[in-house]
């Protein structure tokens, strides 16, 4: 990549706005490499490199970069990253994403001005620190190779963080979160082996927070689970909410008494979204499968009396789900708005049949809205 190397460094005195550059021409295999400039007046850079080798600049300061995006990289140096966009030499970083990319073993950020920042998927990473006072948002999603990874988060006006690697207390360190009203997590596997190390992890992590405003938690239920456990039980305790955002990983099996579950310890809830998770391909649930197990949600009688919104995301009208429906009625006493958007596969007059029969078994006061995905999911037909 000598040209693109020289390009960069010709641009260098003359870039004044925001840089783009996206490699699609090389694959993982490839092993060029190039020193990324110093772009002293950029105000935002994007590289997609394709994993080539990128050398950060070991000095000079980029004194108006407000953003840096690293996608596809594999880094080069040990202490490069944390270098430069630490405040010395980026006192104007806003928001630091890098993806999909190699790293250093360990990460050393001071930063006084950074809001943002989404770490996701990347690999060698074993150490990280971070000291950002102003830092808002932080996403870390697959982060550390390490079974046992060290973390050391200061971020005290934090408000949001997801944080899907597998949390121990002894080595991640967060320091005070007072301000944080939104989390989420890895995936809660709802069957599995006994003691499954990544739902005690997760639940270390919420044990955590008492009280914060939205929660996003992801249930799985793998396909073949005839030899495995049911494992909500032990979710004994949730941070107190008032929004939650559910995902649902079922794969064709019946996933009522775990959502059941989650909702028995969110007493305080008033918004509800309950999204299924198309992402995994389904398989048919046996006859007599133990999703079926246990059944007393069916028949509970808990009471969400302060649930007054609710948005169905996905919903393929499996039986399942409309029997679950039909409960959630019975328990949400004060509901008031249900959304429910239908997955692209379901025909109109399908979808229509669930609408009469969830219309006339809710009450006059709530107001129910239909909708069907019209092949993009961000466009949406309302039944009528």
């Amino acid at each position: 990549m000598p040209s693109v190397a020289a390009w960069l460094s010709a641009a260098s005195g003359r870039l004044t706005g925001r840089l783009v550059f996206q490699n699609k021409a090389v694959g993982r295999g490839e092993r060029g490499a190039f020193e990324l400039p110093c772009l002293e007046n950029a105000a935002s850079i994007s590289l997609d490199l394709g994993f080539l080798g990128l050398a950060l600049p070991p000095a000079g300061t980029f004194a108006r970069l407000t953003g840096l995006f690293l996608i596809r990289v594999r880094l080069q140096g040990a202490s490069a990253l944390g270098d430069l966009v630490s405040s010395p030499r980026c006192p104007s970083l806003r928001k630091l994403v890098v993806y999909n990319a190699r790293v250093p073993g360990n990460i050393t950020i001071h930063s006084k001005s950074l809001l943002k920042m989404e770490l996701r998927q990347l690999d060698g990473l074993q150490k990280f620190v971070i000291d950002a006072r102003e830092l808002k948002e932080l996403r870390m999603l697959d982060c550390f190779s390490e079974n046992r990874p060290t973390a050391d988060i200061s971020a005290p006006r934090l408000v949001v963080l997801e944080f899907t690697d597998r949390y121990d207390p002894s080595s991640i360190q967060f320091g005070s979160m007072a301000l944080l009203q939104q989390l989420a997590t890895s995936f809660f596997l709802v069957y599995g082996p006994q003691g499954y190390a990544n739902n005690r992890t997760i639940l270390e992590l919420l044990d955590r927070f008492r009280v914060i405003r939205e929660l996003t938690f992801t249930l799985a239920i793998p396909p073949g689970i005839g030899n495995y456990l049911y494992l909500m039980e032990d979710i004994t305790v949730l941070p107190r909410i008032s929004s939650l955002t559910l995902i649902v990983f079922n794969s064709g099996h019946t996933f009522g008494a775990s959502v059941f579950h989650v909702l028995r310890n969110c007493t305080d809830l008033r918004s509800l979204t309950l999204r299924f998770d198309s992402t995994f391909k389904e398989f048919a649930c046996p006859s007599g499968c133990i999703c079926e197990q246990p059944t007393s949600w069916k028949t509970d009688k808990h009471v969400l009396n302060c649930l007054e919104e609710v948005e169905i995301t996905n919903m393929k009208v499996a039986e399942h789900e409309v029997v679950f429906m039909k409960q959630l009625f019975n328990w949400a006493t004060v509901l008031k708005d249900m959304r429910v958007v239908f997955h692209c596969s379901i025909t109109e007059t399908k979808a229509w049949e669930l609408h009469q029969t969830l219309s006339s078994i809710s009450g006059p006061e709530m107001c129910t809205k239909f909708y069907i995905q019209c092949g993009d999911p961000k466009l949406l037909h309302l039944l009528r």
